[in-house]
Protein backbone atom coordinates (compact mmCIF):
# COMPACT_ATOMS: atom_id res chain seq x y z
CA UNK A 1 0.00 0.00 0.00
CA UNK A 2 1.35 3.42 -0.99
CA UNK A 3 1.85 6.17 1.56
CA UNK A 4 -0.63 9.02 0.91
CA UNK A 5 0.87 12.23 -0.44
CA UNK A 6 -1.91 14.33 1.05
CA UNK A 7 -4.34 14.70 3.91
CA UNK A 8 -7.74 13.09 4.09
CA UNK A 9 -10.74 15.11 5.28
CA UNK A 10 -10.62 13.13 8.53
CA UNK A 11 -6.93 14.03 8.97
CA UNK A 12 -7.69 17.73 8.50
CA UNK A 13 -10.64 17.63 10.90
CA UNK A 14 -8.57 15.92 13.56
CA UNK A 15 -5.41 18.04 13.20
CA UNK A 16 -7.24 21.39 13.23
CA UNK A 17 -10.12 20.31 15.52
CA UNK A 18 -12.88 21.33 13.13
CA UNK A 19 -16.05 19.49 12.11
CA UNK A 20 -15.77 17.26 9.06
CA UNK A 21 -18.51 19.21 7.25
CA UNK A 22 -16.42 22.39 7.60
CA UNK A 23 -13.46 20.64 5.99
CA UNK A 24 -15.56 19.74 2.95
CA UNK A 25 -16.94 23.30 2.71
CA UNK A 26 -13.46 24.84 2.94
CA UNK A 27 -12.03 22.39 0.40
CA UNK A 28 -14.74 23.34 -2.06
CA UNK A 29 -14.69 27.10 -1.37
CA UNK A 30 -10.90 27.38 -1.54
CA UNK A 31 -10.51 24.85 -4.37
CA UNK A 32 -7.96 22.67 -2.65
CA UNK A 33 -6.02 20.45 -5.01
CA UNK A 34 -7.03 16.83 -4.53
CA UNK A 35 -6.48 13.36 -5.81
CA UNK A 36 -8.22 10.06 -5.28
CA UNK A 37 -6.91 6.65 -4.37
CA UNK A 38 -9.77 4.24 -4.70
CA UNK A 39 -12.65 5.70 -2.74
CA UNK A 40 -10.48 8.03 -0.64
CA UNK A 41 -9.83 11.68 -1.45
CA UNK A 42 -6.64 13.39 -0.31
CA UNK A 43 -6.02 17.14 -0.24
CA UNK A 44 -2.75 18.90 -0.98
CA UNK A 45 -1.13 19.78 2.38
CA UNK A 46 -0.03 23.27 1.21
CA UNK A 47 -3.59 24.21 0.24
CA UNK A 48 -4.96 22.92 3.52
CA UNK A 49 -2.35 24.70 5.64
CA UNK A 50 -2.78 28.01 3.82
CA UNK A 51 -6.54 27.99 4.33
CA UNK A 52 -6.48 26.74 7.90
CA UNK A 53 -3.82 29.27 8.94
CA UNK A 54 -6.00 32.06 7.55
CA UNK A 55 -9.31 30.77 8.94
CA UNK A 56 -8.39 29.56 12.43
CA UNK A 57 -7.26 32.90 13.97
CA UNK A 58 -10.46 34.63 12.79
CA UNK A 59 -12.59 31.88 14.28
CA UNK A 60 -10.73 32.02 17.60
CA UNK A 61 -10.91 35.81 17.91
CA UNK A 62 -14.62 36.05 17.10
CA UNK A 63 -15.53 33.06 19.25
CA UNK A 64 -13.74 34.10 22.40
Amino acid sequence: MAVPRGLSAHDVAQIWSVPLARVYRLANAHRWRRYREGRLTFYHPDDVATTMDAVQPEETESGG
